[in-house]
């Protein structure tokens, strides 16, 4: 939300018009030239995105190319969303910020904007005495609650994803699209673009003894809220309360729904509360992966460090 223009009054307006207009002038060059052209040279921002170990994974494997956000509630009342899902501000900050729309105060960027993705990571000494970046979504656990790095075992710390810096990161993805949405009005096709999963693989359905014959579809698609989980960010209680929470969901946005609420239920925006959310579709930026210049593998160490 632009600072101070939620609480502006008619009087504010007329004693800082000049000021509003020197921003919205510039805010609009910055539109023109950034947002629009930001494809062929023009401005492009680069701003931090967090995903868990599960969700980076699905980026990886080209599964997960959307991602939703709750919206601020201080945000929210200015929303006006419209039959065809375009939004704009309430009426007085529309007029103030001429014909700007919330797409332009999304926090995660506009179309052609960059997100570069932070994750849970570590720093280990490289063969040659340097040090080498990990990252745990890619590690396999290992025995004695260990991690495999290649062939050797990792028991070190592992450093949270707030605390990556940019140069650590591997994953960079350009933003296609940016709308507001009720969580709950995600499509069957776009919960299938967040990433959630089928319980078995192929190879699993092939190898694993009573799934021979049987195809992933036929399992349905993950619970991220069944009992296996509990405490380990799933409470007892949201376990017990959730629908079908020792089954598989038929339904990919059945899946998300339990994704959403493992994450955002105990931070009071749970999927029964049915909060707006931003939308942000994003694409892979060919060669911008550091999976790209390395072996091509999305083995653990993939990125050098200082």
């Amino acid at each position: 939300m632009f600072p101070g223009v939620g609480e502006m009054t008619t009087t504010d307006y007329a004693d800082s018009a000049d000021g509003l207009n020197k921003k919205t002038k510039s805010m609009e060059n910055e539109m023109k030239n950034g947002s629009q052209n930001s494809e062929v040279g023009g401005q492009v921002k680069e701003r931090p995105i967090l995903f868990s170990g599960p969700m980076v994974r699905a980026i990886l494997d080209g599964s997960k190319t959307q991602t939703r956000r709750v919206v601020k509630r201080s945000l929210i009342s200015q929303i006006d969303v419209e039959r065809d899902g375009s939004f704009t501000l309430d009426s007085i900050i529309y007029d103030v910020m001429d014909g700007m729309t919330v797409r332009d105060v999304c926090p995660y960027g506009r179309v052609g904007d960059r997100l570069w993705v932070k994750e849970t990571h570590a720093l280990v000494e490289a063969d040659d005495g340097g040090a080498e970046v990990i990252y745990r979504a890619s590690c396999p656990q290992g025995p004695y609650g260990s991690y495999m790095v290649g062939d050797a075992e990792y028991h070190g710390k592992w450093k949270p994803s707030i605390f990556m810096r940019r140069e650590f990161s591997r994953i960079l993805r350009a933003v296609v699209d940016v709308r507001v949405e009720r969580v709950q009005d995600i499509s069957e096709e776009d919960a299938r673009k967040e990433g959630v999963r089928r319980p078995f693989t192929q190879a699993e359905c092939d190898e694993v003894a009573g799934l021979e014959e049987s195809k992933p579809a036929d399992h349905g698609y993950v619970n991220y809220l069944w009992h296996g989980r509990v405490g380990k960010g799933i409470t007892a209680k949201q376990a017990d309360s959730w629908p079908m929470q020792y089954s598989n969901y038929d339904t990919a946005k059945g899946s998300f729904s339990s994704l959403w609420e493992s994450i955002n239920g105990p931070r009071g925006f749970g999927w029964d509360s049915n909060p707006w959310v931003w939308v942000v579709e994003f694409r892979r930026v060919e060669g911008a992966d550091k999976s790209d210049i390395s072996d091509g593998s999305d083995g653990c160490c993939l990125g050098g460090g200082s």
